[in-house]
C-alpha cells in the first residue's frame, strides 16, 4: 500500500514496476541477505591466523616483542602512532598499547599475558576498543637464520574492528620486519 501512495499513483503501476524489474524477487533476495547477515551477527568469527618470516634471529623477533622499546616503534599500524607502550612481561603481567589516529583519537588495547615459553611462544588475552575479548596466541621458530611467527587471534565476536584485523596484522608485521632489519643492521 505504501508503494502505491507514496510513489505511483495507482496499483496498476506498481504491478506494472514490480513486473517490469521483478521486484518481487530483488525484494525477496535483499530480505535472504538481510536474514542471513542478522543471523551471523554477534557470533564468534573465525580465528584470524597469519604468519609471516624474517631474516633475523629469534632472539632478536622475540625481544621485539617483549620489549616496550621494541613493541612501541612497530606494534601500531600505520597511520596511526604508538602514543603509550607498556609491557610487564611476566604471566599474568600487562601489555597496554595506545594508538593514536592521525586526528588525535586515541585507541587503548590493554591485555594481560599468559602462557609464556620464551622464546617460542607467548599469549595475551585482552580486548578490542574496550568491547571485543580477544585471544592471542604467537608463536616464533627458528629455521637457520630466518624465523617465523604466526600470529593466531581469538575474536569474542565480529565488530568493525575485527573486520579490519587481517589488514592491520599485515601493515603491523610489516612494520615489525622493518623494525628488526633496522637492529640487524646495527
Amino acid at each position: 500500500m505504501y508503494l502505491t501512495k507514496k510513489l505511483l499513483p495507482s496499483a496498476a503501476e506498481r504491478d506494472a514496476v514490480v513486473a517490469r524489474y521483478n521486484a518481487a524477487e530483488g525484494g525477496k533476495q535483499t530480505l535472504a541477505r538481510l536474514a542471513e547477515h542478522v543471523g551471523t551477527m554477534g557470533k564468534r568469527p573465525p580465528d584470524l591466523v597469519i604468519s609471516r618470516t624474517f631474516d633475523a634471529p629469534r632472539s632478536l623477533v622475540f625481544a621485539a616483542w617483549t620489549k616496550a622499546p621494541h613493541l612501541g616503534r612497530w606494534f601500531t599500524p600505520r597511520p596511526f602512532v604508538t602514543s603509550a607502550c607498556e609491557i610487564d612481561f611476566r604471566p599474568g603481567g600487562v601489555l597496554r598499547v595506545v594508538m593514536r589516529t592521525p586526528e588525535g583519537a586515541e585507541h587503548p588495547f590493554e591485555a594481560r599475558f599468559g602462557d609464556i615459553a620464551a622464546p617460542e611462544r607467548l599469549t595475551f588475552i585482552g580486548k578490542v576498543h574496550g568491547e571485543v575479548d580477544v585471544e592471542t596466541t604467537v608463536t616464533f621458530v627458528e629455521e637457520g637464520d630466518r624465523t617465523t611467527i604466526t600470529v593466531r587471534q581469538t575474536y569474542s565476536r565480529e565488530t568493525d574492528a575485527t573486520r579490519g584485523g587481517p589488514d592491520g596484522w599485515r601493515a603491523t608485521l610489516d612494520q615489525l620486519g622493518e623494525h628488526v632489519a633496522e637492529r640487524q643492521r646495527g
